[in-house]
């Protein structure tokens, strides 16, 4: 029997091609802060040598998580979205097609898995990057890393898939169907800081702060949106 043709899903599908394709221009992650962000990269490969992507995946989106915790904003600016594994900032999951390609490098095991290299060949040259850290950042850092970086990325999944979990309670208000593993749904980090008036007016104006210096990359968003939907639909 012949499956019928399901319109809505495949114009989803290319919804979240094009969300994904704006995202991975547009987010601060990869604008003004894409030099730390794959400096950051490299330092955990470096300390957690043959760490896989999924892995890698996690502990980044907990170390956003725990600076949110500690100072009200996240330390890269990822935008993270709701996908089946858990947390996942699209811009870092590239790094399996080329991302980062300056910082790390990407290639698949004999059991399959993508492997993550850093391209700095010692922790000295590693560390010699890391100067844009401020001592407090490499505090909360390396606390993740100690505490998280022997645990699998199943074990990871565990702990962002809890109950109490802002990944959870986006996928339970939401009630996401997942294509291929996926969604564009955006988690907004900020809802860590829900009832805390305080850091919820620091995110808000380190954000602002932030998006500020984004434009002075001068970009052309409605230009570039329109580009990108063309060759999505089309």
């Amino acid at each position: 029997m012949t499956k019928s043709f399901d319109y809505k899903q495949n114009i989803r599908q290319k919804n979240i091609v094009y969300l994904h394709k704006i995202m991975k221009l547009m987010s601060l992650g990869l604008t003004v802060n894409k030099h730390k962000n794959g400096v950051l990269i490299a330092y955990i490969a470096q300390s957690i040598l043959d760490i896989n992507l999924r892995k890698l995946l996690k502990l980044i989106y907990l170390i956003d998580e725990k600076f949110m915790e500690q100072r009200g904003f996240p330390l890269t600016w990822f935008d993270y979205y709701a996908w089946e594994r858990g947390p996942v900032a699209p811009e870092v999951y590239e790094i399996k097609n080329g991302a980062f390609s300056g910082y790390v490098k990407c290639f698949k095991n004999d059991e399959g898995k993508n492997i993550v290299e850093s391209l700095l060949p010692n922790k000295n040259q590693v560390m010699s990057q890391m100067d844009s850290f401020s001592q407090y950042e490499m505090e909360i850092i390396d606390d993740i890393i100690i505490r998280y970086g022997k645990k699998t990325a199943d074990e990871l999944s565990d702990i962002t898939h809890k109950n109490d979990s802002l990944w959870s309670a986006i996928v339970k208000e939401e009630n996401i169907s997942f294509i291929d593993g996926k969604s564009d749904l955006q988690i907004p980090l900020i809802r860590l800081n829900t009832g805390n008036v305080e850091k919820e007016e620091v995110y808000k104006e380190a954000s602002t702060i932030w998006w500020r210096e984004c434009k002075s990359f001068r970009l052309d968003h409605g230009t570039l949106c329109k580009k990108i939907i063309f060759q999505t639909l089309y």
